[in-house]
């Protein structure tokens, strides 16, 4: 019996499925990451706030960084996304 992973119709071989997973696992953190973003508002500016990502689809080297329009906005993120956990 051997194993197929498929993404949509794609059909991958078993020395991708890893990757693949890997690739996965990332944006779904990342989507996680921007919606809660979208409902964070600066109360001074009315801006959202940012994910700015750097390393791809990898798990090793991912840095993710919030940017917005000021310090006040920033420590809303930081507490919104701490009391998430």
């Amino acid at each position: 019996m051997g194993m197929e992973l498929r993404v949509g119709s794609r059909k991958l071989p078993p020395s991708r499925m890893a990757n693949e997973l890997e690739k996965a696992v990332v944006n779904e953190v990342q989507e996680s990451i921007k919606k809660k973003l979208r409902t964070i508002r600066c109360p001074q500016h009315g801006e959202a706030s940012r994910l700015a990502s750097r390393g791809g689809h990898k798990l090793q080297g991912l840095n993710m960084r919030i940017e917005g329009c000021c310090e006040v906005l920033i420590e809303r993120v930081k507490t919104s996304l701490e009391g998430s956990r």
